[in-house]
């Protein structure tokens, strides 16, 4: 029978923090960036493009690759026939990685209370996420700006563009796992997706709970060792397990 919890990760992204972004917010940097080098370019070009680096980051994430903010500035220099100089391509890269239309980060409702809660309580926590085209050195500056970054150990953050992997890949969980230094079953992840975060965490070994209050995962997968639709039940949950 599993023993205490001592330490618990995160998902990041609807679970901690509602979803932010997608081409809307990056289109008028990028169209300011690249007109001068394609006059000729238009918004539903530079839309088509995004959407279809989208779509393409997607397939990768399903198969287990990483295809992250570098990818995605590959497809766009290829589709778009851009003949960019170092400035512009790491211009771009920002842009990419941290758009100016982005704003703070949206907090799913009482997530941030439950990390400073169960941080008090002695939890040792982590994050593990698929970064998707924002890297986690811009997720770090992120939660600092939100004021919980220190609540995380350091080494618990796991994100998909540093370690290489994305979730359901058991490597990334056992990175925050050996950066908390606790054991698989001294371990819980709380996340939202089946394919991602209950099979991911579990294949590491660890208990999982699902948190369905930003959005309920209804495809076909294996369920959470607890299913919750408010961060409020988490302890409660954990408690339990």
């Amino acid at each position: 029978m599993p023993g205490p919890v001592r330490a618990v990760t995160f998902d990041f992204w609807q679970t901690l923090f509602v979803p932010v972004g997608g081409a809307a917010t990056r289109l008028p940097g990028l169209n300011a960036l690249l007109a001068p080098r394609r006059p000729d370019l238009g918004e539903a070009e530079l839309e088509a493009a995004l959407l279809a680096a989208g779509e393409e980051n997607t397939r990768r994430w399903r198969a287990g690759q990483q295809f992250g903010s570098q990818g995605l500035v590959a497809h766009l220099v290829a589709a778009l026939n851009l003949d960019l100089g170092p400035t512009e391509s790491e211009q771009l890269l920002e842009l990419i990685e941290a758009p100016p239309g982005d704003g703070p980060l949206t907090p799913v409702p009482g997530a941030l209370e439950a990390v400073r809660r169960l941080r008090h309580r002695g939890f040792r926590l982590g994050i593990v996420s698929d970064t998707g085209f924002r890297p986690g050195r811009v997720l770090r500056r992120q939660l600092s700006e939100v004021g919980i970054l220190d609540c995380f150990e350091p080494g618990g953050l796991a994100f998909s563009d540093e370690v290489g992997v994305p979730k359901p890949d058991p490597r990334i969980f056992e990175r925050a796992l050996s950066g908390l230094d606790v054991t698989a079953a001294e371990a819980v992840h709380v996340g939202d997706l089946k394919f991602t975060d209950v099979a991911g965490a579990r294949s590491a070994g660890m208990r999982v709970v699902r948190f369905t209050g930003c959005a309920d995962d209804l495809e076909d997968g294996p369920e959470a060792d607890a299913v919750i639709s408010s961060h409020a039940e988490l302890e409660g949950a954990l408690d339990r397990l």
